[in-house]
């Protein structure tokens, strides 16, 4: 009887044993399913940012920040999904989170730029200098040389919006300065363009085309075709101020075609958006309307809203300048139109 009593406890003690074998089994396989979907959802976010679909990006960054609330780089996805719809105070409040959670200098130094960048579009500018200043003394401490140049580059397009042209210029010649020393081309040729931006707001136009045509033969020799449309579109409004319809035209005009063909709807948007401040200069109503439209609709599709309400103020130009009236009559429904898209826009 003994020998049985034994038996049947060994049997129990083995049964017990496997079952707790393939429990613990069990919590591994879960385990490891979680962390692979939270490492995925992570991923897509990237991809889809990387393929301009935010809306998606949106969606997986939601995901990446339930599954993986202790990892920044879920904060910063998302974040960075909300600034391409300009949803400009979710993404703040992303990147407050990633920066709170930030331990090393490295990933101080990025959500620090962040969050200079979420505070320059809601267009609080004390906070945003105070931020990309500090990025920039992060990027010190770590001799990261492209950092540094980034935010001297941040810091020097903060001054040109305050109007502070001298402290810009010198920003954006450190800037440049670095990126010579790092022989960084393409970052020596945005900088070059930051510079005539600069030239251009302080009245000096040819010094801003000067300053362009040194971006736009660097974008050309590096083949960076995104480059060459911000250039040729930069120029082509710079000889458009200047009243050289001619050549702001031909620039703005090439500027719209490789927007188009490497689809960048951004660009395309600011290339009709110019296109329709030229044929206004020249009074040409309808080629005006025609692209200022195309301008608002493609605002209006990645949702820029700023951009949005600003060709409004163009229309309503076009509405009183022109004396065709058949012309009018169409304008006026397009503005009819335009508002109520715009009460969409907010409101959706």
């Amino acid at each position: 009887m003994l020998r049985l009593e034994r038996k049947k406890i060994n049997r129990t003690k083995i049964r017990f044993a496997i079952a707790i074998a393939l429990y613990c089994i069990l919590i591994f396989v879960l385990l490891r399913h979680a962390v692979t979907a939270k490492e995925n959802y992570v991923l897509k976010c990237s991809n889809y940012l990387q393929f301009q679909d935010f809306k998606k990006a949106i969606d997986a960054g939601k995901q990446a920040v339930i599954w993986q609330p202790k990892d920044i780089y879920s904060y910063i996805c998302l974040g960075k999904a909300y600034l391409n719809v300009s949803d400009f105070n979710s993404a703040l409040k992303n990147f407050k989170t990633a920066y709170n959670m930030s331990t090393s200098i490295e990933n101080l130094a990025l959500t620090s730029n962040l969050m200079g960048i979420a505070y320059q579009n809601i267009d609080d500018k004390t906070n945003a200098i105070y931020y990309y200043t500090k990025s920039l003394n992060f990027y010190r401490i770590l001799k990261n040389m492209n950092g540094q140049a980034a935010q001297l580059n941040n810091l020097g397009e903060m001054y040109n919006l305050e109007g502070d042209y001298a402290k810009s210029l010198d920003y954006f010649q450190q800037a440049l300065s670095i990126n010579k020393s790092i022989n960084d081309q393409d970052s020596q040729a945005v900088n070059y363009n930051n510079i005539a931006v600069v030239y251009s707001n302080d009245g000096k136009y040819q010094k801003s085309i000067e300053y362009l045509k040194k971006s736009l033969n660097i974008f050309e020799q590096n083949g960076n075709f995104l480059g060459q449309t911000q250039a040729k579109l930069n120029l082509g409004n710079i000889y458009r101020l200047l009243k050289n319809y001619s050549d702001a035209e031909k620039y703005l005009l090439s500027g719209k075609d490789l927007a188009e063909k490497i689809g960048n709807r951004y660009w395309q948007a600011r290339a009709y958006e110019y296109l329709g401040m030229l044929y206004l200069d020249k009074s040409n109503y309808k080629k005006a309307e025609d692209y200022l439209t195309k301008a608002i609709d493609i605002y209006k599709s990645i949702g820029d809203k700023k951009d949005y309400l600003s060709v409004s103020n163009l229309l309503s130009q076009l509405y009183k300048n022109d004396s065709d009236e058949s012309l009018i009559n169409t304008i006026k429904l397009n503005l009819k139109a335009f508002y109520r898209n715009l009460l969409e826009c907010f409101y959706n």
